[in-house]
């Protein structure tokens, strides 16, 4: 769960925003001058925040007290609070079979319906995780692009008449996800946009977009943190036991990064062997992120227990060549020889997808590694060129 850095029960204020006070004296500005553009483009890498700060935008320009944030006291603030408000629209990119009927349906039913309600379970778990993970962009399974009918319904839904008489507020996510079609329904409202209409797009890919999108729309762009401001604003709003700095420089300077590293470290404290699980360490190698491997390694190496190091190594020989023997000998017949027949069926499921190309090197990497502890090396070299020799030999199994 998403702890927002003030005291408050939802993430969507300024406050949980951080480095980016650029950014923010720009929205707070507009804001309070009442010039706020009809149309604005906040793009940037990835987890520094866009969805989040259009988000707390939004909420401060509904806010009925008008001030340059958001009040948190009046019923407009609530409501959007839980992503509710009825003049506050949410566009997430949807699998392409939704919405097909209200696309293929000629005239005015083509833009009053959202296809939304179609995947409407999918959309409020993906809204809630939204606001648990407000660095993340919520997603719904197998989502493709933002459709041409969700497209039609934004401009339909935008000339209608505010429930509170006052603006209405339509935040797309991943807007590069709209196709050329989808891009130019849009435009149409961009050219003729109504007075009382704010249209935030958040994009990690500007460059999709059509250059009559760019050159319509007021542009925000986020940038990385400082990492020594980052690793602050981690060891001040999580339990990161003064690791804030290097996880800072480890997610270089992203906070979204920073906290998907924050969270599977404490994920892997909770896990059963925690950071010397060796199924899970197999499972950082197999997934290819590099961070998250990285973040596994320190963890290790921070922990300076040599004794557990040489004890785990040990249990990762014998993990492959308990794999080894599945393959080999069948899941049935291997089972009586196994030295772990505990981690067995997260075997059996490793075969399934990866396939070993040359076992010798691994073992051979693996007892070089065991040397060096007992030569007393460094940690954090010794794991580093282990899992580099290691995932050289793992292939993915080419589905038929």
């Amino acid at each position: 769960m998403f702890d927002p850095v003030l005291s408050l029960d939802h993430p969507f204020h300024y406050g949980s925003l951080t480095g980016q006070q650029q950014a923010l004296r720009i929205v707070k500005a507009v804001r309070q001058r009442g010039q706020v553009a009809h149309a604005w483009l906040i793009h940037g890498e990835s987890g520094l925040g866009m969805e989040l700060l259009a988000t707390a935008f939004a909420r401060a320009l509904l806010c009925q007290t008008a001030g340059e944030e958001a009040c948190e006291g009046c019923s407009s603030c609530q409501r959007t609070a839980r992503l509710d408000h009825p003049d506050l629209k949410l566009v997430l990119a949807l699998p392409s079979a939704a919405g097909k009927s209200s696309s293929a349906t000629a005239g005015e039913k083509a833009e009053t319906e959202d296809p939304t309600a179609q995947v409407a379970e999918e959309f409020a778990r993906a809204r809630e995780s939204f606001r648990e993970m407000p660095f993340d962009v919520p997603a719904l399974s197998g989502a493709r692009q933002i459709l041409v009918a969700q497209a039609r319904h934004v401009k339909h839904w935008a000339y209608t008449k505010s429930f509170e008489g006052g603006r209405r507020v339509c935040l797309i996510m991943d807007a590069e996800r709209m196709g050329t079609q989808a891009q130019n329904a849009l435009l149409k409202l961009l050219e003729e946009p109504p007075d009382d209409m704010v249209l935030l797009l958040c994009s990690s890919q500007p460059e999709g977009l059509l250059p009559t999108i760019h050159s319509r729309c007021q542009q925000l762009r986020l940038r990385s943190v400082p990492v020594d401001e980052l690793g602050q604003w981690l060891d001040t709003t999580r339990d990161v036991a003064g690791r804030g700095r290097e996880l800072a420089q480890m997610a270089g300077g992203n906070p979204g990064r920073a906290l998907h590293l924050v969270h599977s470290t404490a994920q892997d404290a909770e896990e059963e062997g925690g950071i010397w699980s060796v199924p899970d360490f197999v499972r950082c190698l197999l997934m290819r992120k590099v961070d998250v491997l990285h973040a596994r390694i320190m963890a290790m190496d921070s922990s300076r227990d040599r004794e557990a190091l040489s004890q785990f190594i040990g249990e990762l020989q014998d993990w492959i060549m308990d794999g080894e023997l599945i393959t080999e000998l069948g899941s049935d017949e291997a089972a009586p020889r196994l030295k772990r027949p505990l981690d067995r069926e997260r075997l059996e499921r490793m075969q399934q997808v990866v396939r070993i190309r040359n076992r010798q090197r691994i073992m051979e990497a693996l007892m070089e590694a065991s040397r060096q502890v007992r030569a007393n090396i460094n940690v954090f070299s010794l794991l580093t060129v282990m899992a580099q020799r290691m995932r050289k030999e793992f292939e993915a199994v080419r589905q038929a």
